[in-house]
């Protein structure tokens, strides 16, 4: 339950994004969008931290 690096995490957020795709297109289509910008937050949020994120990955490494 725990991830090692932002690119898992980021994995399983668009894993999300695909599934919300997949299962709601035609049958509710507001989640779709609302997955897509869970995304785009997302990588906001990676880009915004990004040195906080290399530190703390570093970190882990070790």
């Amino acid at each position: 339950m725990e991830y090692r690096n932002r690119e898992d995490f980021r994995h399983d957020v668009v894993q999300i994004q695909l599934n919300a795709h997949y299962y709601n297109d035609g049958r509710n289509p507001a989640i779709p969008p609302l997955a897509d910008q869970l995304v785009e937050l997302c990588d906001h949020l990676l880009k915004l931290n990004a040195e906080l994120l290399d530190e703390a990955e570093y970190a882990i490494e070790d």
